[in-house]
């Protein structure tokens, strides 16, 4: 484990932001996705065989 006198703050706060902002885009685009989806009458091939 690392000294605690070498670990940048910094640095893990900007990528904890970098990941927040990556991860919270990707949601959105996939949601958006499955909204034109549906919107086209477009379903899931998944749900066929429920």
């Amino acid at each position: 484990m690392e000294e605690a006198s070498d670990v940048d703050p910094d640095s893990w706060l900007g990528s904890l932001a970098l990941g927040v902002v990556g991860w919270t885009g990707l949601a959105l685009l996939a949601g958006r996705r499955g909204f034109v989806r549906r919107r086209a009458g477009r379903h899931p091939s998944f749900e066929d065989f429920a």
